[in-house]
């Protein structure tokens, strides 16, 4: 399974940063952020495994280039997933040959904002859902724009679209679209709709 981020019309491996945990001060762990930090904005993180990642240092990052990965959810000793304050689940990213299929895909799909409101998306055909991360965008003006950034799953050919109204009240549009077999993603720039 690869790991790829796609940020307004640019698709790229996903990267993982090296963090410090507070528990255990001396000890370093990989993760990934999704959304945007700051006032009214809670990013989402999705950590890796240490058993086959581990940081030599706080200044490392890790390109997910590879296409054997495979994403699990962290359960507490009661077989319950384990959740962040904000009731999102938390998953964890391992290396694996036998849990996936090279081109299945973990995507981290981040809607880009600008100055756009009332942001909704769809999914359809192959590809599910795992969970909705923090927001994306800025506070402009004493106004926060707000976009969805969602994690994904993908087994399949399948569309994403989203769509929201523009900075002057006009519906716009974007849509990806995602060929399985060939591993080939094409996507439109974002439009009005007519």
């Amino acid at each position: 399974m690869k790991f790829r981020k796609i940020n307004n019309i640019q698709i790229t491996n996903a990267i993982a940063y090296a963090r410090r945990s507070k528990a255990h001060p001396d000890t370093l762990y990989y993760n990934i952020v999704m959304g945007s930090e700051g006032e009214g904005f809670y990013p989402y993180y999705i950590c890796l495994a240490s058993k086959y990642f581990k940081p030599s240092s706080l200044t490392d990052t890790l390109e997910l280039s590879d296409n054997n990965y495979t994403i699990q959810l962290i359960k507490d000793k009661d077989k319950q997933p384990r959740l962040y304050k904000d009731g999102k689940k938390i998953f964890s990213v391992y290396k694996s040959n036998g849990y996936s299929y090279p081109n299945d895909t973990l995507l981290i799909w981040e809607i880009p904002n600008v100055k756009y409101t009332n942001v909704k998306y769809t999914l359809t055909g192959c590809v599910e859902k795992l969970e909705e991360g923090g927001g994306i965008g800025k506070e402009r003006n004493g106004v926060k724009y707000y976009s969805p950034s969602v994690l994904l799953e993908i087994y399949g050919d399948c569309k994403l679209e989203w769509s929201a109204l523009n900075e002057q009240g006009l519906p716009i549009k974007q849509t990806v679209t995602y060929k399985y077999d060939s591993d080939e993603y094409s996507i439109t720039d974002i439009e009005v709709i007519q």
